[in-house]
């Protein structure tokens, strides 16, 4: 009786911490929503509003195999995204069904998915760490998981994100190394890291890296320690491929799981790579069990490893030699990279070359970032004193957690936010225990100073960082504008949307930026939307905006059969492909006034910036011109 009310007080430390996380997802969900002045809050960000037309789409009839984005014109778009978050916000949503219509309910869905999937990973983790760490460690960690401002952002409201999906299959991974770990739990660990590592590459294409460097950290696990490792490894490749083939059937069309390379999309490429993995610890066990004198050291085991690995890995090329192409052979539009880089603020660089040329540079680049680079540089101090302090089996997580977490950082070098998700859930442990250190902190300390002293170190190591990027990130956010706000999308959509007859269909030419919010908020449909598959609008709406002439603009959008124009006076809205041209010079006339009579200025509400300016096009073929 002692023994299980021990156990549960050491549970109560950690499951309480994964109580407390799900009890502030659940406060800020509630306080966004009280600080929307509509009725409906916004998303976050561009392309959650493209997953959302994905989920309304599907809801609607749409093919569940390839969807196409039937909005963006001419020919559609075929993204490059996948069915998982789609099925995590139609099960969120299904509650708000039994009180509200479809379309709401599915917003609903869509707006609580992120923190859903939060308290999820709180769980997971609990589960996974309590084995390794000490209840105050794993406590503290989960509880990282809601300071730490890039986990955090994953999990917020109206973010309906694919990293708030991958962040738990991460967890499913780091459960699965620690049962690997653990004895006799191994087996089971093999096979959750099997399952895990396939969702990772198809809830998010960015889950690959992992996918990819976690089955070679198991393969210096057996070059290291041999024994019965390279059979976990070929338990885990083995459940991979399996678990890959059955997510290809449900993903795709029959003929497409073995005929459709894809790589920013989970396809029978990474099912060979796993299936390849399959073939080569396969060759291991059969040299072991013929030869047994190979598992005598680790020189001894690379006899065997290396023209195996070498054989698998020029099979592979040769078989899909559109891998060492650019950008793997996907066909990237253009000019998206480039509005990627200008616009969207997850691609900034947190820092580059130039910050590292005085010791001055690099203080002032780490507070202008602390949100992002202060975790990072605590995680890995923390990880650091876990590999001293633990034992042989735990030195392997933590090494393991480590180095794939630095090989990700240098492969995405420089550091940009939207890899560092999963960088730093990685690297969560050492944040956890350098917290656990500042709450237990000054143990002999009188309680009048110890209490305090704890609260301010804990402080200072959770939510320090947070508060230091808020207060920095002011002048940054006057260096690179946000379009999203400087224009107003959110009112201004959902003012088209409100104004707009919805039949019969209008073409709206506008920044890609806000073309999934005008896919979301009316039935309209656009140019191009933030996605890097090719979309001819880019192009198109740079020619338009660029005409020499008032005729050259009206003969541009006559053939591109342009019914709305939106312009919006930002700085960064020029040709990308040579940012030292002039700004387009029709759309500097129509901000300075200077409109042609073909078209006719809308006059917008007072919630939509002075910047904006929205235009009805009369078209040449329309005789109004």
């Amino acid at each position: 009786m002692q023994e299980i009310f021990l156990n549960a007080s050491r549970g109560f430390e950690y499951w309480g911490a994964v109580v407390f996380c799900a009890f502030i997802m659940i406060l800020v969900t509630a306080r966004m929503i009280g600080l929307s002045p509509h009725d409906l809050p916004s998303y976050i960000g561009t392309d959650t509003y493209s997953r959302m037309v994905r989920v309304r789409d599907l809801w609607a009839g749409g093919s569940w195999f390839n969807p196409v984005y039937d909005q963006v014109i001419p020919h559609g778009l075929l993204s490059h995204w996948t069915r998982p978050l789609d099925v995590l916000i139609s099960v969120c949503a299904l509650p708000f069904m039994l009180v509200m219509r479809q379309e709401t309910a599915l917003f609903w869905g869509g707006y609580v998915v992120a923190p859903g999937l939060g308290i999820v990973t709180a769980g997971l983790l609990a589960a996974a760490l309590r084995r390794v760490l000490t209840p105050l460690q794993t406590a503290m960690t989960i509880v990282s998981l809601i300071c730490v401002t890039p986990l955090l952002a994953t999990f917020l409201p109206g973010r309906p994100d694919h990293y708030a999906a991958l962040i738990p299959v991460l967890a499913l991974i780091v459960w699965g190394l620690v049962l690997m770990a653990t004895s006799p739990y191994g087996r089971h660990g093999a096979t959750l890291v099997g399952i895990a590592l396939p969702l990772a590459v198809w809830v998010n294409i960015s889950g690959v890296l992992a996918a990819l460097l976690f089955p070679v950290a198991l393969g210096v696990r057996w070059l290291v320690a041999g024994g019965a490792w390279s059979q976990l490894n070929q338990r885990v490749a083995a459940v991979a491929s399996a678990t890959c083939l059955v997510i290809l059937f449900v993903e795709r069309p029959p003929l497409d799981t073995v005929s459709v390379v894809e790589f920013d999309r989970v396809s029978v490429w990474h099912l060979c790579v796993f299936l390849a993995i399959v073939l080569f610890w396969t060759g291991i066990r059969t040299v072991e069990q013929r030869w047994p004198a190979i598992d005598r050291g680790a020189v001894s085991r690379l006899v065997p490893a290396i023209p195996l690995a070498l054989v698998g890995v020029g099979a592979l090329l040769v078989a899909f030699p559109q891998v060492l192409a650019p950008d793997h052979g996907i066909a990237i539009d253009p000019l998206y990279v480039g509005v990627r880089l200008l616009r969207i603020e997850e691609y900034y660089p947190l820092i580059d070359a130039a910050d590292f040329e005085s010791a001055w540079t690099v203080l002032s680049a780490v507070a202008t970032q602390t949100g992002y680079l202060l975790p990072l540089i605590i995680s890995v101090v923390g990880m650091l004193i876990l590999l001293v302090r633990g034992g042989p089996e735990r030195r392997w997580v933590w090494g393991s957690l480590l180095v794939v977490a630095v090989t990700m950082l240098l492969v995405t070098w420089p550091p940009v936010a939207a890899w560092m998700p999963m960088i730093l859930f990685f690297l969560l442990p050492g944040q956890g225990l350098i917290a656990a250190m500042a709450v237990s902190a000054c143990p002999r300390a009188r309680l009048l100073v110890r209490m305090p002293l704890r609260v301010a170190l804990a402080s200072a190591v959770l939510v320090g960082p947070f508060v230091v990027q808020a207060i920095t990130h002011t002048a940054d956010k006057e260096k690179n504008p946000n379009v999203l706000t400087h224009c107003s999308v959110d009112d201004l959509t959902r003012w088209l949307g409100a104004t707009l007859p919805p039949a019969p269909p209008l073409n709206i030419m506008a920044l890609a930026d806000m073309g999934a919010a005008l896919m979301y908020w009316t039935p309209h449909r656009v140019y191009a939307i933030p996605n890097h598959r090719l979309q001819p609008g880019f192009a198109t709406r740079l020619e338009v905006i660029s005409a020499p002439t008032d005729d050259d603009a009206l003969a541009r959008a006559t053939d591109a059969q342009v019914d709305i124009l939106v312009i919006c006076d930002v700085a960064i809205d020029t040709d990308v492909r040579d940012p030292t041209l002039p700004r387009p010079p029709f759309k500097t006339r129509l901000l300075q006034g200077d409109e042609p009579d073909w078209l006719t200025p809308l006059p917008t509400p007072d919630s939509v910036s002075d910047a904006v300016r929205v235009f009805r096009v009369h078209r040449a073929q329309d005789g109004e011109s």
